[in-house]
């Protein structure tokens, strides 16, 4: 059921010229398995949640190692 309404939008979307990309059409007579839980208790959960990941860089300047034109050496 869910795979029917999903697929039925995107193609709605496509039309509307809201997606330029499509799902592959072997894709859509496949099984879909979606995994859903239960949603974060309060806003107080949401915001310790986020707020461990947001504010968080990708490479801090203390990981990289060398920086040339082309190229960016960091430590893992």
């Amino acid at each position: 059921m869910f795979s029917a309404i999903f697929t039925k939008k995107l193609h709605k979307l496509k039309q509307k010229g809201k997606i330029h990309k499509f799902v592959p059409h072997n894709l859509i007579p496949k099984l879909w398995v979606v995994y859903a839980k239960q949603a974060f208790g309060s806003t107080h959960s949401v915001v310790e949640y986020l707020g461990r990941y947001s504010h968080r860089v990708a490479i801090s300047n203390a990981r990289i190692l060398k920086v040339t034109d082309t190229h960016v050496t960091f430590k893992w």
